[in-house]
């Protein structure tokens, strides 16, 4: 039960080997590009991987400006659009209506016409049986 200690100390070890290694790759970088800690950040908000935390939340603040300018726009676009609607409705609504009535009395109509041709194919089913009888009685007359 002795041993767990130097698997933990092992762990420590490497993690803070690991932080010091990144730490003077940075600073080697630093050197070779002849830039400080302010180029770093300049940098990292030109495009790269932000570099401190100060970057890292001008990079979240320049990043949440975009969206909120981007939410404003859109919301400006639906007011317009919901504008031009209401003002569209309102200018089709009258024209809308009469074409109701007419098409109301067009269909009013179709339906009187509907019946009077109904009525007149009764009254040309009984003229002609009437003519077919008159053609059978003279048949009859002349045979």
């Amino acid at each position: 039960a002795g041993w767990w200690w130097a698997a933990d100390l092992a762990l420590y070890g490497a993690v803070a080997t690991g932080a010091l290694l990144r730490r003077w790759g940075r600073a080697a970088d630093a050197a070779a590009t002849g830039m400080g800690s302010s180029g770093r950040s300049a940098t990292a908000l030109e495009g790269s991987a932000p570099v401190s935390v100060l970057a890292r939340v001008r990079n979240l603040e320049m990043n949440q400006d975009r969206i909120a300018e981007g939410v404003n726009r859109a919301n400006r676009d639906l007011s317009k659009v919901a504008t031009r609607v209401r003002l569209t409705r309102r200018e089709l609504s009258p024209p809308l209506r009469k074409v109701e009535a007419s098409s109301l009395e067009l269909g009013e109509a179709a339906a009187a016409l509907e019946r009077k041709v109904a009525q007149l194919e009764v009254e040309v089913e009984a003229a002609q049986g009437s003519m077919l009888a008159l053609h059978d009685v003279t048949a009859k007359q002349f045979a």
